[in-house]
């Protein structure tokens, strides 16, 4: 298992899901950092699925990790702490 710290993230043209994200592999500690590359929503897909941690922090260097939501039948990249079933990272 990897962990992916992620740095950015840019929405779709009808601003409903994210499109890509930007960040870059790094250890349990976060400690190494290695240069920062684009990753598309299907890769991160597929890193959580696989067993992955992605995750971010917020103002407060709080880890939060992005997980895979689906509702409906579709799948969605969400923070775990916001309860909305969307791409949300505000």
């Amino acid at each position: 298992m990897a962990y992916y710290y992620i740095i950015g993230f840019n929405f779709s043209e009808s601003k409903k899901k994210v499109s890509s994200l930007t960040g870059y592999k790094t250890n349990v500690f976060h400690s190494e950092c290695l240069p920062p590359k684009p990753y598309s929503r299907e890769e991160i897909l597929t890193l959580i699925k696989t067993g992955n941690t992605v995750f971010t922090q917020d103002g407060a260097y709080h880890r939060i990790c992005i997980g895979v939501f689906e509702i409906n039948g579709s799948e969605y990249l969400r923070a775990d702490h916001h309860p909305a079933p969307f791409d949300y990272f505000g």
